[in-house]
């Protein structure tokens, strides 16, 4: 790969970053990311958004299934479900504490 490879590569790269920077909030698909790049960019952005989604530069705090169904983020009787990690017993007193909310 030549120089001009070298700089598609990182084109494609900063185009998928930006294209995930405009709504951190929202998943973004393989789809998505190569949806304005040219035919011939497409393996590149392909290879660009893999790494970056593997590596957790992209899509971290997302979680795609949420994304299509938001109702499987809420526990049964429509309350929020609370995780907590690391619970000693102030851990566990501090979930119920929210799950009360």
């Amino acid at each position: 790969m030549g120089p001009r490879g070298v700089c598609a590569c990182v084109q494609v790269r900063n185009h998928v970053l930006a294209r995930w920077r405009a709504d951190v909030s929202r998943y973004l698909s393989l789809h998505d990311a190569g949806s304005a790049i040219q035919a011939k960019f497409q393996p590149l952005v392909a290879l660009a958004w893999t790494y970056l989604n593997t590596q957790g530069y992209i899509n971290f705090g997302v979680a795609p299934a949420l994304m299509v169904d938001p109702t499987l983020a809420q526990g049964q009787g429509g309350k929020a479900s609370v995780v907590v990690i690391g619970a000693g017993m102030a851990g566990m007193r501090l979930g119920m504490y929210i799950g009360c909310f």
